[in-house]
């Protein structure tokens, strides 16, 4: 299974009651059985939220996005804020297919 953590536990300041954020690659029955588990909003198991894509070009930029925004957090040392990490990853997302996000 291709699955990681992203949101505040891998590049922001997870506090104690802080969802766990993990992204996996499913494929379409998987993800429409997940979905109908959990009705219209998101896939939630307790605290933990499940980001289920089912494409692998929109798994690579949670990927490439998710390790742009740790590598953002080392080098300016503090946390990104959930605005920005949104931000950076909407950007990712919308990068048509074919051509490669920077």
């Amino acid at each position: 299974m291709n699955a990681f953590i992203t949101g505040s536990h891998a590049y922001g300041a997870p506090r104690s009651n802080s969802d766990v954020d993990l992204v996996v690659l499913v494929d379409p029955d998987t993800q429409c059985l997940l979905q109908r588990e959990s009705g219209d909003g998101p896939i939630r198991f307790g605290r933990l939220n499940l980001i289920a894509v089912t494409s692998e070009r929109l798994f690579a930029a949670w990927k490439l996005g998710t390790e742009q925004l740790i590598e953002e957090r080392y080098e300016t040392g503090q946390p990104i804020s959930r605005e920005r990490a949104v931000e950076h990853l909407t950007a990712l997302r919308a990068v048509p297919a074919g051509t490669q996000p920077s």
